[in-house]
């Protein structure tokens, strides 16, 4: 077992560990305010669930690697056996991200759910083919084995999810840019989107590690890639949690994080829960029923414009004409609802 004297070794685990614990809180959250609302969980929350699931044993892969493997430190320090082991778990810890980040994007947007299945079934086969056999990605001196370029295959790979993100993050944008909400949301939004362009920027900063990956001396060049694999699925349940978390902070603080609607309605009478993600006087949201006395009382509404005529420069008064005799008032009025001209009685 090797100790945590080394920076490189120990202090990229107190950033995963960090970020893993965040992801963790956040979905902790998500189940709280999925009971706020009185929701029942959906396909959305446990595919969350297994991406979370994925996201705390890529952090112990992470361990395991640093404490029994050598990670972080240089080859040279690294007993041979130990060096081996590791290049087999990373294997495993590479074929895990693939996994991780299918289950999170298909939570925030499971309905392209095919696409990103597909690049992550190639993301695992790719990482146990790449070699032939197989053990020597871990074993080179086995006769007549060979790989792929490892580092361009994992770049194309690390490009596609880039691609994804992107493709994530701009379907709802037309949609947003239309929305009139209070500045409250709006910032809110502003920052889920931000940190969804942080991942991104963060992909392709692993794109990067990856390439400059030195199969010579593994337990020190992994050690950034890996830091960097955890990190961003993290983020991605981390961000995708945070629609869910204003409940519970709207809960906690509803004048901070509430939004209390002060304008009068012409639609008549509202019930008194007024406040959207908060509670009134210590009870659940009030659901809007059929004939109840909180309900919102519904009438027709529509615009009506009068085109009105006269021989006379008369002011007109409640809607009357103050005529004189020898005078014609002609009138007609027009009904914005039906498209008629209709005489005026």
């Amino acid at each position: 077992m090797y100790d945590l004297s080394v920076p490189h070794a120990r202090d990229p685990l107190i950033l995963v560990t960090v970020f893993a614990v965040l992801a963790l809180i956040t979905t902790g959250l998500r189940l709280k305010s999925l009971n706020l609302r009185g929701m029942s969980i959906g396909v959305d929350d446990y595919l969350m669930f297994a991406g979370l699931f994925f996201v705390i044993s890529s952090t112990a892969i992470h361990y395991s690697l640093v404490l029994f493997c050598g990670i972080g430190r240089h080859v040279q320090a690294v007993r041979p056996e130990d060096l081996v082991k590791g290049l087999k778990i990373v294997l495993a810890f590479e074929a895990n991200y693939g996994i991780t980040m299918a289950f999170v994007k298909c939570s925030v947007i499971y309905f392209y759910y095919l696409l990103i299945i597909l690049w992550a079934i190639s993301t695992t086969l790719i990482t146990f083919l790449i070699c032939r056999p197989l053990a020597f990605n871990w074993d080179p001196t086995i006769v007549g084995g060979v790989c792929g370029d490892r580092n361009t295959v994992f770049v194309i790979t690390g490009v596609i999810n880039v691609v994804t993100d992107i493709m994530v993050l701009s379907l709802p944008l037309p949609h947003i840019l239309k929305l009139q909400l209070a500045w409250r949301r709006k910032v809110g939004l502003l920052l889920m989107f931000s940190i969804g362009f942080l991942i991104t920027a963060i992909s392709i900063v692993r794109i990067i590690a990856l390439r400059r990956m030195d199969f010579n001396d593994p337990t020190v060049s992994f050690q950034t890639p890996i830091i960097w694999t955890i990190i961003e699925p993290s983020l991605c349940i981390i961000n995708g949690n945070l629609p869910m978390v204003r409940t519970c902070l709207a809960a906690a603080s509803p004048r901070l994080f509430g939004t209390i609607s002060t304008q009068p309605t012409p639609l008549g009478k509202i019930g008194p829960s007024t406040v959207s993600g908060s509670r009134n006087q210590g009870t659940e949201f009030q659901r809007i029923g059929d004939g109840g006395e909180n309900d919102v009382q519904l009438e027709q509404i529509g615009s009506r414009i009068t085109v009105e005529g006269g021989i006379e420069n008369h002011a007109i008064s409640n809607g009357s004409w103050p005529l004189t005799d020898g005078e014609i008032l002609v009138g007609r009025r027009y009904d914005v609802e039906t498209g008629e001209f209709r005489d005026r009685p």
